[in-house]
C-alpha cells in the first residue's frame, strides 16, 4: 500500500518516487513519508546556509496517478476496457449527431486508454523477458519461442481492440481535436509496440533456427506499426544516415501528451503568514501589557511634574516595550514553526476537485534528537568505532503527511489504483565545497621498489534513511547511499544491514558499548 523507489535522474537531481495505494474498503487514506538525509558535516549544510526555503527551491514535486493495471492479454476484450471506453464511445457519438459532447472528457479517457495500454505493454514485456532468459539458461527455446508467440498475439489483440475504439473518431461531426488526440494515441502505441517486440526480437535472434517462425511473426507486426505511422503520415521513423533527431523529440512530447492523464493540479499554500500574524500579535499584545503597566507605575511615582526620572521612565518603558515585541516574535517564531507545516497542499483532481491533500516539514534537526531507530538504521553496515566516530554528519529532516479521497478518487477515474508523488531534489547545493573528483596517490612499489602514482576517485557518500508509515501505524525503513563527487551523482545503492547486524539496525540492545555516531 506505500512503497517507494529512489534513483538517480541525471548528474544532479535525486528522483524519490512514493507510491500510496488505495484499500478498496477505506475512505479516506493516511500515510506518513519521512526522509533523513545524512550529509557530511565537511559540505558546510547547516541551519544558516540551507533553510526549508532553500530546499523547496531545489525541490520539484509531481503527482500522478497510477495507472490501473490491466493485464496485456486481457486488452483484447471488450470488457477490459469498457471502463475507459464506453464514455469515449458515448462522447463521440454525440458529436458524431451534432450534439453537444464532453470534449474534455472525451480526450482524457483517450489518454487513460494510452496509459493503460503502455503500463500493460511494459509489464508484460518485461515478464515476457525474463521467460525467454530463463528458457534459453534451461536449453529450452521451445519455451522460449512460445512466450515470444503469446507476447506477439496479445499485442496485436491489444492493438486491435485499441483502434476499434479509436475508428469512431473518423465519423462525421467529431471536432479536429478528437480526431488528433486519437492521431496521438495510435502513434504512440504504435511505438510502445514496436519497441517491445523488437527488443525481444534482438534477445531471439541468435536462435532463428529454431524460432524462425515465431521470430517471422513478431518482426511482421514490429514492420506493421511502422507502416502504420506512415499511414497516419507520422514522422516518428528512422532514416538511414541522418541525425533523426525528430524521432526521441517526436516520442518524448507523446509521452508527456498521454502521461497528463494521470498527472493532478498540485497547490500549495505556505503557513508563514499565520504564523507570523498569530505570533505578530501574541508578542504585541505582551509588549502593550508592558508598557501598560510601566505607564500606570510611572504616573503614580513621577507623573507630578515633568522631572528627568520621569523622562528617563518613559523612554526606558518604550525600549524594553519593543525589545519585548521583537524578541517575543523572534523566539516564539522558531518555536511555533516546528509544530506547523511549512506547506499545506491540495491535490485536485477533475475541475478542480479536491481529492487529498499534504502537510510538508523540512528542518535540519541536532544529531542526538533524531529517532534511535532512524540512527541505527543509519551505521546498521558499519562494524568499528572509528568507522562511525570518522563520519560526522549532519540530518536534513523532510516529513511528508498526505490524505487521500478513496471515493473522490474512484469516482473521477474509473479503475484507479493509487498514486505516485514524484519527489526530484537538485543536488548541487551540496557539490559546491566538494574538492576536485579525482586526487593522486603516491606508494612505493612492493616489487620494483619505484615510486609510483595513482589516481583515486574522490566521492563523497550522503546516507538517506527513510520511514514509511502508513495508517494503520505499520512503518518500514530503508536505507539508500548516493555516491556523489564534483561532477555529480556517480551512483545510488541500496543497503540493507548485514545479517549480524540487523539487530542494531532494528533497535535492540548488545552487549557492545554504545556508539555515537556523530561524535567529531
Amino acid at each position: 500500500m506505500l512503497d517507494f523507489r529512489l534513483d538517480r535522474h541525471d548528474k544532479n537531481q535525486l528522483e524519490l518516487k512514493l507510491t500510496y495505494g488505495l484499500r478498496p474498503n477505506e475512505k479516506l487514506q493516511e500515510y506518513r513519508v519521512e526522509t533523513y538525509l545524512f550529509v557530511p558535516r565537511v559540505l558546510s549544510i547547516n541551519s544558516h546556509s540551507y533553510g526549508p526555503e532553500q530546499f523547496y527551491q531545489d525541490t520539484a514535486t509531481f503527482i500522478r496517478l497510477t495507472a490501473p493495471i490491466v493485464r496485456l492479454s486481457d486488452l483484447s476484450s471488450k470488457r477490459a476496457v469498457k471502463p475507459w471506453a464506453a464514455d469515449i464511445k458515448s462522447q463521440i457519438d454525440r458529436f458524431a449527431k451534432g450534439e453537444d459532447g464532453d470534449l474534455d472528457s472525451a480526450e482524457h479517457g483517450l489518454k487513460l486508454l494510452a496509459c493503460v495500454f503502455k503500463d500493460a505493454v511494459s509489464g508484460t514485456h518485461l515478464e515476457i523477458r525474463k521467460k525467454i532468459e530463463a528458457a534459453f539458461e534451461a536449453s529450452n527455446p521451445s519455451l522460449a519461442a512460445e512466450a515470444l508467440a503469446d507476447f506477439t498475439e496479445d499485442v496485436e489483440s491489444a492493438i486491435a481492440r485499441l483502434h476499434k475504439v479509436g475508428e469512431r473518431t473518423s465519423k462525421k461531426g467529431v471536432p479536429t481535436r478528437i480526431r488528433e488526440s486519437w492521431r496521438a494515441v495510435a502513434e504512440y502505441s504504435s511505438l510502445l509496440a514496436e519497441e517491445a517486440l523488437t527488443d525481444l526480437i534482438d534477445l531471439c535472434s541468435d536462435k532463428e533456427e529454431v524460432m524462425a517462425k515465431v521470430l517471422e511473426a513478431a518482426r511482421t507486426l514490429a514492420i506493421a506499426q511502422y507502416h502504420r505511422r506512415r499511414e497516419l503520415d507520422c514522422s516518428t521513423y528512422a532514416i538511414e544516415g541522418q541525425s533523426n533527431e525528430h524521432l526521441p523529440r517526436r516520442w518524448r512530447v507523446l509521452k508527456r501528451y498521454v502521461s497528463s492523464a494521470l498527472y493532478l493540479t498540485v497547490e500549495r499554500e505556505t503557513s508563514d503568514r499565520v504564523i507570523s500574524n498569530l505570533i505578530g500579535m501574541f508578542a504585541a499584545a505582551c509588549a502593550m501589557f508592558f508598557a501598560t503597566i510601566a505607564l500606570l507605575l510611572i504616573n503614580a511615582n513621577w507623573a507630578s511634574e515633568l522631572s528627568i526620572a520621569f523622562l528617563a521612565a518613559m523612554v526606558a518603558s518604550y525600549v524594553i516595550k519593543d525589545r519585548i515585541k521583537e524578541l517575543g516574535k523572534r523566539n516564539l517564531g522558531r518555536r511555533l514553526k516546528h509544530l506547523l507545516p511549512d506547506h499545506k497542499v491540495r491535490i485536485l483532481g477533475l475541475y478542480g476537485a479536491k481529492i487529498g491533500s499534504a502537510k510538508e516539514t523540512f528542518h535540519i534537526r541536532q544529531p542526538d534528537s533524531i529517532p534511535s531507530e532512524i540512527a541505527a538504521w543509519r551505521i546498521s553496515d558499519l562494524d568499528s568505532h572509528e568507522a562511525v566516530t570518522g563520519r560526522p554528519e549532519t540530518v536534513l529532516c523532510y516529513q511528508k503527511d498526505i490524505q487521500l479521497s478513496s471515493t473522490l478518487l474512484r469516482n473521477q477515474f474509473a479503475g484507479a489504483q493509487g498514486l505516485v508523488d514524484v519527489v526530484r531534489l537538485n543536488m548541487r547545493p551540496m557539490m559546491a565545497r566538494m574538492t576536485d573528483a579525482w586526487e593522486t596517490y603516491r606508494y612505493v612499489h612492493p616489487t620494483t621498489h619505484e615510486v609510483k602514482s595513482t589516481r583515486c576517485a574522490r566521492v563523497y557518500h550522503i546516507n538517506i534513511v527513510i520511514r514509511l508509515v502508513d495508517g494503520e501505524g505499520r512503518n518500514s525503513i530503508h536505507r539508500v547511499r548516493v555516491v556523489v563527487n564534483k561532477k555529480g551523482i556517480v551512483r545510488v545503492e541500496n543497503v540493507e544491514p548485514k545479517a549480524e547486524d540487523r539487530h542494531i539496525a532494528l533497535g535492540e540492545t548488545t552487549d557492545s558499548p554504545n556508539i555515537n555516531i556523530f561524535d567529531d
